[in-house]
């Protein structure tokens, strides 16, 4: 399993950026982890979009899922153009009804702690602290390679255990350690920092990053709390679970 960084800004896309969204890919089985602004767009920088057999949507910030109705458009004209032969399968909390698109997206809604299956990649939810209805997905292949996204969410105890069977650790780093507990519902590089140490991940992903203030301080910031690996969260990049 592997994952490939499509899009890491927080709250705005960068120039010819995007903001979250996370390509998981396991044997034929390919995933979004949300679905943010730009994202399609650098998405086909390394697939086809008939290519995506599901997406997960962690929350409804547009930051996390503004790209969404395109990607269900796309959908369309693709079936339509019998590029794809079966439906793109959506997950999300809330109403199932803005995740369905025709016969074309499947929506599917979950709530609370849940699991599901899309291909070969088995998911499992966590409720956030956030400001609106938020969850943290883990991810588990047939291997059991595990991986944490962490969505959006403000720091609680209950975070590094629903991280345990984790090796890789993708967690929100919206503010520095000088913000911390000024910005509601978001985490600064020092906890997610303290996430990844207490729940024993080897290695600790920065994203959903600041368009302010000089970023790389936050793998320092992180590393004060966490002895593994520690990535600030690029564009294009892939990593290996």
């Amino acid at each position: 399993m592997n994952i490939t960084i499509i899009g890491c800004d927080g709250a705005y896309p960068r120039v010819n950026g995007a903001t979250s969204a996370y390509l998981v890919q396991d044997k034929e089985t390919k995933v979004l982890l949300d679905c943010g602004s730009g994202s399609i767009s650098r998405l086909q920088n390394h697939i086809e979009l008939k290519e995506l057999d599901g997406i997960v949507i962690s929350h409804y910030h547009a930051d996390h899922y503004a790209d969404l109705e395109c990607m269900q458009f796309a959908t369309m004209l693709d079936t339509f153009e019998k590029k794809r032969e079966k439906p793109l399968v959506i997950y999300g909390p809330g109403e199932e009804q803005m995740l369905t698109y025709k016969n074309f997206c499947q929506g599917n809604t979950f709530k609370g702690k849940e699991s599901f299956t899309i291909g070969s990649l088995t998911f499992e939810t966590k409720l956030n602290k956030h400001g609106i209805e938020a969850y943290s997905i883990k991810v588990t292949n047939e291997d059991d390679e595990c991986l944490v996204y962490t969505g959006d969410t403000g720091y609680y105890d209950e975070l590094p255990v629903f991280c345990e069977e984790a090796s890789l650790l993708i967690a929100e780093s919206s503010c520095y350690e000088y913000e911390r507990g000024k910005l509601s519902g978001h985490m600064t590089g020092g906890e997610a920092g303290i996430v990844a140490e207490k729940s024993g991940v080897n290695t600790l992903i920065l994203t959903h990053l600041p368009h302010y203030g000089d970023v790389e301080k936050m793998v320092d910031e992180a590393k004060q709390f966490f002895n593994g690996e520690v990535i600030l969260a690029r564009y294009d990049s892939c990593i290996e679970v």
